[in-house]
């Protein structure tokens, strides 16, 4: 399928230069945790204007489904999700409506991946008068190039034989457990697991790495986890 700017975004204005504002109250939390947690990033402030331009693109499509944002920028996007209140409060503010996000075409082949980029591309071109600007997006079709090295697989480590790995769960307690998984295990597996063990209900528990909080259908291949990797688990407090 050839890229396709969305008619409906073509259409639209790019809206009111502060919806872009990375200095404005309900995103500028967002760039000061990229700036400390994420510095290889790059500049935090254009990484995050970025970002709300294409969630303009994805508000004004019929089909947001066939976007895909670089993952660059999708980074500053999980960001700006776990600020829960600023987020829903901008899109609501802008958009009249929470701009949603999922894991659904994260098993997606690399082609269609890319396909999706190309669709946003061509619906960015529409909705903001210029292409994107290859020193944030990463060039065509990129899965980060600013991304640190452990977060990029390379093309001998995606032949080679599917290997196990170590991942422990702590919680903040500092209860821990370990299991001894394949890349490929869904997390769906482990979370029942230390439930199981510690007595605790799935529904109280929330599992999160490196500030993104994992979904059961996901994988640590997914995640780009390696060997010895860490997940937090916060298991929700009884209430006095």
């Amino acid at each position: 399928m050839p890229a396709v700017a969305d008619a409906a975004a073509a259409a639209e204005p790019a809206g009111d230069a502060s919806m872009y504002d990375a200095d404005h109250e309900l995103v500028r939390e967002v760039v000061a945790h990229l700036a400390h947690s994420q510095p290889w990033l790059g500049d935090s402030r254009r990484v995050v204007q970025e970002m709300l331009r294409c969630l303009k693109c994805y508000a004004d499509a019929e089909h947001p489904e066939m976007y895909s944002m670089p993952a660059v920028l999708d980074e500053a996007w999980h960001a700006f999700i776990l600020n829960t209140r600023d987020y829903i409060a901008y899109c609501y503010a802008h958009f009249g409506r929470v701009i949603h996000h999922s894991t659904a075409t994260s098993r997606d082949t690399e082609e269609e991946k890319e396909e999706r980029r190309a669709n946003l591309r061509g619906a960015y071109a529409g909705t903001h008068g210029r292409a994107p600007p290859e020193d944030v997006w990463g060039g065509a079709g990129s899965m980060a190039l600013a991304l640190p090295a452990k977060r990029q697989r390379t093309e001998s480590q995606e032949e080679a034989p599917e290997v196990r790995m170590r991942l422990t769960f702590r919680d903040q307690s500092g209860r821990s457990i370990n299991f001894n998984v394949r890349p490929t295990t869904r997390f769906e597996v482990m979370m029942k697991k230390y439930c199981e063990h510690f007595d605790v209900e799935l529904k109280e528990a929330a599992f999160r790495f490196e500030g993104s909080r994992l979904m059961p259908d996901g994988t640590p291949r997914e995640m780009d986890m390696e060997d010895g990797e860490q997940v937090y688990v916060i298991i929700k407090q009884a209430g006095c």
